[in-house]
């Protein structure tokens, strides 16, 4: 531990050594740096399009102005189309060329350039002279000069220094060359060696850099001077980047001079080529296109006033226009069809204008070499002489208004009036009391509106008049009267800004005022404005109080006019604010840790009672347990929660009720975990109580103890069937036992049963059949609520002839049932007349049709696969005549495939329908049939209930959906009355709608089935 606490010392140690000694090594160049960055070395003063700028120090370029400052090691670079123009302290001008990269510096008494790659051209102070230190291609060079221009190119292919006027000299490590007029030199990127050079050819005209406008397409002179004897043939080529790789054009010409014709603005470079020579010195120059100069005054169509418009009075418009070229012509339009030419060296010029009427003006900039920019569109505006002063209009308040204040302290009025076609510059205002004819107000002002605070009640006029700004007053405007009126009547509840807490959004709030009599009718009003612009409530009663519901939460306000019988006056009562808000939302419940519930029978009703006749009660919910708690004041319903476990991972139900209890319908008997939330009647949900145990057991009523106690037949009955055809076995019923099962074996310990029999009786009915002889044994179990049971003794029985059922192999218990509960697969036809309603509505009429069909059949059957599926199926086609003469038909094929739910069946199938239809078309009083065919899906329940052995009722209903609407009903009762035959007696109630076309078509039919089966 102490050898690692001293390496981390050490290591410290050595960080601050490191970091003072960099202080050391770099401060002096920093500060240094700092100091220079001072210095002031150029100026921008010019640039075209958008120029580049990197500060020393910056990371980020930024976009350059004119007259920016350029410092130690600041950097330039130029876009492609892009310019700038530079000034040194010693007002030697650098011209920065486009795709440039530069960089400037101070070295001494030197200026230092950094020429990564691009074009500068440099002017000399002619008085001064400059020392230019260059750094080229890693190499240095310095350059002095007072009176040349210099072109310096640094650039993948080359790096040249060319003189462009008068003479520089060129120091490279201590060795001085003069440079002359039209010589150059190149430095060798190998070697690093200066080699001087002379160009062929000078380049006269466009002089370097410069600057041409143009309106539209002119001719350009290019004119040059070949210095020694050379091939008359020549090559003018014109680019728009120095390194020449976007040629604009390129002529051939045997003249030293051409004019050439440019539509386009922008940098262009040209050089002359000759076939003997490689040096071609480049010459650059800007084509600037001339445009309209730009009109800031007046704005168009503006109307100047003034108070007299005559040639004698003078009256001047002032206009600014942009004026580039310090010389612009304006050409000014008169009223009477005349203009004027007027020149200026400004940008803002006085108009004189002597008469009313529509001015027009327009303005072009005249350039030094005579070429004048486009006009500018044509700028309107209109002189008129101002009226005199006008009456005001006065708008608020309305004549004879009334204010009604209930506080002296707040009796403040607004008055506003308007101008109708005047220049006002102040308002005469004057307001009078008529009691005592006083002004209470007699004041300027400078707006068309004014706020006075009124000391008493009474009835006051004001009037106002307008002075424009030449003085010149006019008349006042017609004196309107306002009336001040201060309230008394006080209401009493709820006061002023009281919030009441309403438990629910129909709790009803009381409101109470004061009357002077009770025959004083009392008006009523509630608003959220405290204007009452919008009242949401009025009510007028006789008495002294209302009971009101509010909808909605939040601020309202309410008053009240009571309407005095006596002196026939309504007065208002000042307006009261009352806040509506709910009650703090619920707490968190409180719930006992640990509950025991016992598992109880329902109490059924009479209605209950019916509807278990078509649902046993087996599989209904006979048994519950009820979940109470704490009833909530304000509380709308509970929200529950139960848990099969106490981490509330699995849920077993949830439910909200409106009960403070929960009535939990054949609940499993165990442990269990429930929570509980507040819903209140503002639909706001506390948060849930902490989980609450309950114990849920049977209660002790419903538990099974006693045994079944047999009756017959008596124990040891020999022969019992030769004695009757059918045998009755019988045994006492208990309460709570909800299904008994009759076992038969013919060993004592019941190892093989070979017939179950189950009911809900306690008896049950046996036919003999011819059988062995034999000793045979038999009991009862019954099954009680939540899987208790009991059973009774055994008891033998001997069949000396023929026994109840044939066995041939004993076989392991199987329960089996009476005939129609195994009945298998059978079909069923038969006849099936129907009353029948037919409807057709469409846009125009509706038409109905009442028949009997005669000729209509039908077809049914059951194909059992096991006790869990079997496919049905219905066939039902009729036919007949309507309107007297014409045929229809109808056939439905309902095929489904059911799966048994206990008792119930539930299937899913198609519904295959062909009906006729009868459109009505115009002028055609009678339909005519058509046939439709739809195929859509079926969802079908069918119930079957065991009357005796041989009979049985099946109620069925199908619902189809899609193309058309099907709902059918049939009730049917099966007696079998064979072994193999059946007899059906039924009722089919069967509706369809469809839509054909624009109509829409409706069929309902009332069925009676008569029909025979057989069973396979």
């Amino acid at each position: 531990m102490i050898i690692k606490r001293f390496d981390q010392y050490f290591i410290v140690l050595l960080l601050l050594v490191a970091m003072f000694s960099s202080y050391k090594l770099f401060f002096d160049n920093f500060q240094t740096n700092l100091l220079k960055n001072d210095i002031l070395i150029a100026t921008i003063t010019e640039h075209l399009n958008t120029v580049k700028l990197k500060r020393f120090g910056n990371m980020a370029w930024i976009d350059a102005s004119l007259n920016d400052r350029l410092t130690y090691n600041d950097q330039i670079y130029t876009h492609e189309g892009s310019s700038t123009q530079l000034s040194l302290v010693d007002n030697s001008v650098v011209d920065v060329s486009e795709k440039t990269l530069f960089k400037i510096g101070k070295s001494d008494k030197n200026t230092e350039f950094f020429l990564e790659q691009g074009i500068i051209h440099t002017r000399f102070n002619a008085q001064s002279g400059s020392n230019i230190k260059l750094h080229l291609n890693k190499q240095t060079i310095e350059l002095n000069s007072k009176n040349a221009v210099v072109s310096i190119i640094q650039n993948k292919e080359q790096t040249k220094i060319s003189v462009l006027e008068g003479t520089a000299q060129i120091n490279e490590k201590g060795v001085v060359t003069t440079i002359d007029y039209n010589q150059f030199v190149r430095l060798n990127k190998t070697s690093n060696i200066l080699e001087v050079g002379k160009d062929k050819i000078s380049l006269i005209s466009p002089v370097h850099n410069q600057t041409e406008y143009i309106s539209h397409p002119r001719d350009i002179l290019f004119s040059y001077q070949p210095l020694h004897d050379q091939n008359p043939n020549f090559v003018i080529e014109i680019a728009s980047d120095p390194e020449f790789k976007n040629i604009y054009k390129s002529l051939k010409t045997i003249k030293h001079s051409i004019n050439i014709q440019f539509a386009d603005e922008g940098i262009y470079y040209w050089r002359v080529k000759t076939d003997n020579t490689n040096d071609y010195p480049i010459g650059q120059f800007k084509l600037i296109k001339i445009k309209p100069p730009q009109i800031f005054a007046p704005e168009v169509n503006e109307e100047f006033v003034f108070e007299k418009v005559t040639k004698n009075i003078n009256n001047k418009i002032q206009i600014m226009f942009e004026n580039t070229q310090k010389n612009a012509e304006v050409e000014l339009f008169l009223p009477d069809n005349k203009k004027q030419l007027i020149s200026s060296t400004d940008s803002i010029l006085d108009l004189p204008v002597e008469s009313m009427g529509e001015y027009s003006f327009r303005i072009r900039n005249l350039l030094i070499d005579g070429q004048k920019s486009p006009w500018s569109s044509l700028h309107k505006f209109k002189v008129t002489q101002a009226f005199l002063p006008f009456a005001p209009d006065t708008i608020i308040p309305n004549h004879d208004h009334e204010f009604i204040f209930y506080n002296k302290e707040k009796m403040i009025i607004d008055l506003k009036w308007i101008s109708p076609e005047a220049i006002p510059t102040s308002y005469n205002l004057i307001i009078q009391n008529l009691k005592d004819q006083v002004e209470v107000e007699n004041t300027v002002l400078t707006q068309n509106f004014f706020r006075k605070k009124i000391n008493s009640p009474g009835k006051y006029s004001w009037k106002v008049k307008m002075i424009d700004k030449w003085l010149r007053v006019g008349p006042y405007s017609n004196a309107a009267n306002f009336t001040v009126t201060l309230m008394e009547i006080k209401n009493t509840l709820p006061q002023d800004g009281v919030v009441l807490k309403l438990a629910r959004p129909d709790q009803k709030v009381n409101f109470e005022w004061e009357k002077k009599s009770v025959e004083d009718l009392s008006v009523f009003e509630v608003s959220k404005e405290q204007d009452f612009n919008n009242i949401i409530h009025e009510e007028k009663t006789n008495k002294n109080k209302i009971n009101v519901v509010f909808k909605e939460i939040g601020t309202y306000y309410w008053r009240i006019k009571n309407q005095e019988k006596t002196s026939n006056t309504s007065h208002y009562a000042e307006p009261i604010r009352v806040i509506i808000e709910p009650i703090a939302p619920p707490e968190k419940p409180i719930l006992p840790k640990f509950q025991e519930l016992k598992i109880q029978k329902k109490q059924t009703s009479w209605i209950e009672s019916l509807f278990n006749i078509l649902i046993p009660s087996a599989y209904a919910n006979d048994y519950y347990t009820r979940i109470k708690w704490p009833a909530k004041e304000n509380i709308k319903s509970y929200k529950l929660e139960i848990y099969q476990d106490e981490t509330a991972a699995n849920l077993l139900i949830a439910k909200t009720v409106a009960t403070p209890y929960f009535d939990w319908d054949n609940p499993p008997m165990g442990t269990f975990y429930w929570r509980m939330a507040y819903i209140d009647f503002w639909d706001r949900t506390s948060e849930f109580s902490d989980l609450s145990t309950i114990q849920i057991d049977i209660d002790s009523n419903l538990k099974i103890s006693n045994e079944i106690s047999l009756l017959s037949p008596r124990h040891l009955d020999e022969d019992v069937f030769s004695k009757n055809k059918k045998v009755q076995f019988a045994w006492e019923k208990q309460e709570n036992i909800t299904e008994y099962e009759l076992l038969f074996s013919d060993d004592l310990e019941f190892t093989q049963i070979f017939l179950t029999l189950k009911t809900k009786t306690n008896s049950i009915n046996l036919e003999h059949a011819q059988l062995k002889k034999g000793q045979f044994f038999w009991k009862i179990t019954g099954l009680g609520p939540y899987n208790t049971n009991t059973s009774s003794k055994r008891r033998s029985f001997r069949l000396l002839a023929p026994s109840p059922v044939v066995v041939t192999n004993l076989k392991t218990s199987k329960t089996t049932t009476p005939s129609f509960k195994t009945l298998g697969s059978y079909l069923i036809a038969g006849y099936a007349p129907s009353k029948d309603h037919y409807e057709i509505k469409s846009t125009s009429l509706t038409s109905n049709i009442d028949d009997s069909t005669i000729m209509s059949f039908f077809s049914k059957g059951v194909f059992k696969f096991n006790n869990k599926f079997k496919l049905n199926y219905s066939l039902f086609f009729k036919k007949g005549k309507v309107y007297g003469d014409q045929n229809w038909q109808i056939f439905d094929l309902l095929p489904s495939l059911d799966y048994s739910l206990h008792s119930l069946w539930v299937g899913v199938g198609v519904s295959l329908n062909q009906t006729g239809v009868y459109p009505y078309t115009p002028g055609n009083s009678k339909p005519t049939y058509v046939g439709k065919t739809y195929l859509s899906p079926l969802i079908t329940l069918k119930y079957p209930m065991v009357l005796t052995e041989n009979l049985k009722l099946i109620l069925e209903s199908k619902k189809g959906f899609g193309g058309t609407s099907l709902f059918l009903f049939d009730s049917s009762l099966l007696w079998n009355y064979t072994k193999q035959s059946l007899l059906s007696l039924g009722l089919n109630y069967s509706k369809k709608s469809f839509d054909y076309e624009t109509q829409e078509i409706g069929f309902s039919e009332l069925k009676v089935l008569l029909g025979l089966g057989f069973v396979f």
